[in-house]
């Protein structure tokens, strides 16, 4: 996984800076269009579900207050028919059909209940019984079919005995979790007719009205659901009552997931999936008869509708995107190619053509990188030309510095202090002046090098200094102490000895007796510090500073080896670095070399 990680972000990288802008843009514009779709899709969803919970819930109230309005109507009807006075009359002294005052009874009873009944199209029949079940009379109002009972169950009589004249609804004859409910079941109401006029309990008969079960046919229409939904009714023991069409999925889906509401009093809607399917499932509690009515919608077919939206959606997102592409290609366009021109522009200059310019035709960041090009490039050749001048200078200074070198002057005296000597008889002396005349130019010629230890450019000064004592028959001494640990730091070679000839032909050769120099190296902080210090006649202030105006003065043709010491250490190791002087009239002369401690010095071979 980290490897093809690992070889996208290399792809990504080698791309070109349009391509990069074309990529980035069509992953992030992609991106959006497919999280707002599936986002607006999910919104929408939501929203429909919960509106469609709401209107089912709202439809479940419907038919719940509609049954209750229903119910309420047949019970006061039949309040009506048990304190009718011919019934109380009839069922006082009781005659049975079986007999002729019976079926007087019979026909009169049927009447009453015809009349009062006759606009109630949802009562299928109303009996009455005696108090010993035996039927008194009977009236089917939406039915020809003459009664198929006689009797009433002993069961039912002795459960409307109980109520003592209150409703008592029973649906009855039904099987468990079967649809199919043939035309003559229904729905019944029981109530004890009590004598009127007396405080006690005193129950003359039973009233038993069937109810139709088309009633759930046309409450139906508050809950269809545009056609796609349906509702099922359920007793509290579990029966389905409603539909009477066969629907074995409906059913099953109802058994398997929604029918332990029957068992308790939730009140609830959510979403069930159910065989690879999800519906939106809802539910009331009919407390009257505690039925569950419940709702079903097939979630796929309520969200039809959304489903094109969000194709919709995704329509324009392809059009958003090629609308897209083509504005990255302009806008990439725009970026990249003064880019281009910029890199093209590096890469000639890169390859020595200092000449090149970008035209600068804006001022964004773009233009600000073209402008800081321009003038990169222009400090470039300026610094050329300046490091130009620099190695001139510095091969200048190199040609009088070997010129100092082999001074022709200092040749000759020499060789003419030898001879002297050598007249003198004085050949020890003249061992010690030609050896030490030898070893100086050998130190000052160096194998051809400018750079060298410090070690090796105090031995070239005791050579010289062991010449110039001779010379000047011990008229000074000289004591040199430079600490161990900077001996094998790097100084420019001849950078003490003209210090040291300043010290003294212009120091301790004019004073009356033994002179005297002292060469001190020491470290301090970063920094080496080598003093060449005498104490000749010393300098006044004026004099000490026309001497540093001369060594600062290129064109001074006085202070020439102290100068030239300065120039060299400036050019090698920069202006923090050369020389410094001090002096005392009459007392000491003190001129320092301040060189780096630590510095990365790359020796040059000429």
């Amino acid at each position: 996984m980290k490897r093809i990680v690992s070889r996208v972000k290399l792809w990504y990288r080698n791309l070109s800076l349009a391509k990069k802008i074309h990529l980035s843009n069509l992953a992030v514009i992609t991106i959006l269009i497919i999280i707002s779709g599936f986002f607006a899709n999910r919104v929408v969803n939501d929203i429909i579900v919960k509106r469609t919970l709401n209107n089912s819930k709202q439809g479940l109230n419907n038919i719940i207050e509609n049954l209750n309005h229903l119910l309420d109507d047949v019970e006061k009807t039949c309040q009506e028919l048990v304190e009718h006075k011919k019934v109380q009359e009839v069922l006082s002294k009781p005659k049975y059909a079986d007999t002729p005052e019976g079926w007087d009874n019979y026909v009169v009873v049927r009447t009453i209940m015809e009349n009062i009944t006759s606009m109630k199209t949802v009562i299928n029949s109303a009996s009455i019984y005696g108090i010993d079940g035996r039927l008194v009379g009977s009236g089917f109002i939406n039915t020809n079919e003459f009664p198929n009972h006689r009797n009433l169950k002993g069961e039912l009589v002795q459960q409307a005995f109980e109520g003592k004249g209150d409703n008592i609804w029973l649906d009855n004859n039904l099987v468990p979790y079967q649809i199919d409910i043939s035309a003559d079941q229904s729905i019944t109401m029981l109530k004890a007719v009590m004598k009127s006029g007396i405080s006690t309990d005193y129950v003359l008969g039973v009233l038993e009205v069937k109810i139709s079960q088309n009633i759930f046919s046309k409450l139906y229409t508050y809950l269809d659901y545009a056609g796609v939904g349906r509702f099922i009714i359920v007793n509290k023991q579990g029966m389905i009552i409603f539909p009477d069409k066969d629907n074995s999925f409906y059913d099953n889906l109802v058994k398997e997931n929604f029918v332990h509401l029957t068992s308790n009093h939730e009140i609830t809607g959510r979403v069930y999936n159910y065989q690879k399917e999800s519906f939106l499932i809802s539910s009331n509690r009919f407390e009257r008869l505690g039925w569950i009515i419940i709702g079903i919608i097939p979630l796929d077919d309520l969200i039809q509708d959304n489903k094109k939206v969000t194709n919709i959606i995704y329509f324009v997102g392809v059009i958003c995107i090629l609308l897209q592409l083509v504005f990255s290609i302009v806008m990439s366009e725009s970026i990249s190619k003064p880019i281009t021109d910029l890199c093209d522009s590096m890469m000639s200059a890169a390859q020595g053509d200092l000449e090149v310019r970008v035209n600068i035709v804006r001022n964004d960041e773009i233009g600000y990188l073209s402008k800081t090009f321009n003038k990169m490039i222009d400090q470039i050749s300026q610094l050329m030309e300046q490091v130009y001048i620099d190695q001139k200078k510095k091969r200048e200074l190199e040609l009088l510095s070997l010129q100092s070198q082999i001074n022709p002057h200092f040749l000759y005296n020499t060789l003419e202090s030898v001879c002297s000597l050598a007249q003198l008889g004085r050949t020890e002396d003249v061992f010690s002046m030609s050896k030490a005349l030898a070893m100086f130019y050998r130190g000052a010629l160096s194998k051809g090098r400018n750079i060298i230890d410090i070690r090796e450019e105090i031995k070239n000064i005791q050579h010289y200094l062991t010449i110039q004592k001779i010379r000047y028959m011990n008229n000074f001494d000289y004591q040199i102490r430079v600490e161990e640990d900077i001996l094998p730091v790097k100084i420019i070679k001849l950078s003490i000895q003209p210090l040291v000839e300043n010290a003294i032909y212009h120091g301790i050769k004019g004073i009356r007796g033994k002179g005297k120099i002292w060469i001190v190296g020491r470290k301090k902080q970063d920094t080496i510090i080598i003093s060449v210090i005498d104490n000749g006649i010393g300098l006044k202030e004026d004099q000490l500073h026309e001497m540093l105006l001369n060594i600062n003065n290129r064109l001074d043709k006085h202070s020439f080896g102290l100068r030239n010491v300065d120039e060299r250490i400036k050019l090698y190791f920069g202006n923090k670095y050369g020389l410094r002087a001090d002096s005392r009239l009459g007392k000491w002369t003190k001129v320092d070399i301040i060189l780096p401690l630590n510095y990365d010095l790359k020796e040059e071979n000429r």
